[in-house]
């Protein structure tokens, strides 16, 4: 992986916090680092594509009644109504 250097500045609650999860994980403060970006991106990326757009979710094609994604998807559709202000 050809990667770039960062410099970023953290407060000491977050560095702390980071630190445990090195510790515990036995991982380096920047695989963490690189992984958290990589999530919150790709979440944001999902939130703001438009529905209908991208391949299907893996819902589709669900059933209903119990074990149901269904309420899910309604919460997800309505998170993003909200998001996009209708």
């Amino acid at each position: 992986m050809a990667a770039k250097r960062t410099q970023i500045y953290l407060d000491d609650d977050l560095r702390e916090r980071i630190d445990r999860a090195r510790t515990r994980e036995g991982r380096s403060l920047a695989a963490i680092v690189r992984e958290a970006l990589d999530r919150y991106l790709t979440e944001e990326q999902a939130a703001r594509q438009p529905l209908g757009e991208g391949p299907p979710p893996a819902w589709v094609g669900a059933w209903e009644g119990e074990g149901s994604p269904l309420p899910e998807l309604r919460t997800e559709l309505e998170r993003r109504a909200e998001r996009l202000g209708r």
